[in-house]
């Protein structure tokens, strides 16, 4: 069940992914991420990337690679600029928010990956240690 509900999840991401046109509720903004991250699971490498936000999906495209999440919206009550946050493990990041624009953003649940690098920092530490949060603004 789990299988083929993954598999339709990643073919509907490959229709949007493959749509010559964003549609206009769409909002898309262009990053430079200067690190290694990850986004569901999935590492990818440090480079521009174009971040586009529909409804509750959150896709991170780059030249080679990406991926897509579900997330849960968000509002900050007060127009701000355009920006990503990351979870920070040592030398590991973890994508955990994307604010679009007009104070719009979307929170991408913890993932068992970052759950895995919070304890192991945890186990490292001696004590539960939050993570450091890292904000990439757009340029």
């Amino acid at each position: 069940m789990r299988d083929r509900l993954l598999r339709a999840l990643k073919l509907s991401l490959a229709v949007l992914a493959a749509s010559p046109s964003i549609p206009a509720q769409a909002s898309e903004l262009t990053f430079a991420i200067p690190f290694r991250f990850v986004v569901n699971g999935q590492t990818l490498a440090a480079g521009r990337y174009h971040v586009t936000s529909e409804r509750s999906t959150l896709l991170v495209r780059g030249y080679k690679d990406g991926a897509a999440v579900m997330t849960i919206r968000a509002e900050s009550g007060r127009d701000s600029a355009p920006r990503l946050v990351f979870h920070r493990y040592g030398e590991r990041y973890v994508l955990a928010e994307a604010w679009m624009d007009n104070g719009s953003g979307r929170i991408i649940p913890t993932s068992r990956v970052e759950r895995e690098l919070r304890m192991e920092s945890a186990r490292r530490e001696g004590r539960a240690k939050a993570s450091e949060q890292v904000v990439v603004p757009m340029p």
